[in-house]
């Protein structure tokens, strides 16, 4: 006689279905839907993300990126089903920005190129951020 082990409940991947469970904080939204994520440590503490995540939302809006913003991290979405997200992270509470390709019809190399263009956005959305809060800092 074999033993089989319990099956897991299969959970549905339909757009709506996943976006609720995002909504609802069952799901991870970096897991969800099939991507390549990479995560790249800002080596910023939490107590910068509000003035941060302020100052790259209004970037990423001025750039026409549909962005996505929760208590401890912003989404930015982009073309071709990539995202960006900025969020706090692991015990040392960091901010970390985890680039997200859409791999879905991409080779292996696409999906390196586009992980390396997509991070260098998330640098220069980062860094004209940095920019903009010290410019208003600077007017205080």
């Amino acid at each position: 006689m074999t033993h089989l082990a319990p099956r897991r409940p299969r959970v549905p991947r339909s757009p709506l279905v996943v976006a609720l469970l995002v909504v609802a904080g069952a799901v991870d939204p970096l897991a969800a839907g099939c991507g390549s994520t990479q995560r790249y440590p800002l080596l910023m503490p939490a107590e910068a993300a509000t003035d941060l995540f302020t100052h790259l939302e209004t970037e990423a809006l001025a750039r026409r990126y549909p962005v996505r913003r929760g208590g401890d991290w912003i989404e930015v979405s982009l073309p071709e089903g990539d995202t960006l997200h900025f969020g706090v992270e692991g015990q040392d509470r960091l901010i970390v920005l985890a680039v997200t390709v859409n791999a879905r019809a991409s080779s292996a190399e696409e999906t390196r190129l586009r992980h390396e263009q997509r991070k260098k956005l998330g640098d220069e959305l980062v860094d004209a951020a940095k920019a903009s809060a010290a410019r208003g800092r600077a007017h205080e």
